[in-house]
């Protein structure tokens, strides 16, 4: 009921096998991820306060 907090990781394995990722890659793309998550999060929850 607070909106929005954040991605749901779990199907992170199921993606990674279906667009055929490089486990070298990964680190890189989920910490990118994080950033993005934290970003909208923040913009949304700002936007719902009014500010």
């Amino acid at each position: 009921m607070a909106g929005a907090y954040g991605l749901d990781l779990n199907v992170l394995p199921e993606i990674w096998r279906r667009l055929k990722v490089p486990p070298s890659e990964r680190d890189e793309i989920f910490e990118s991820l994080l950033l993005m998550e934290g970003s909208a999060l923040e913009f949304m929850h700002k936007k719902k306060a009014g500010q």
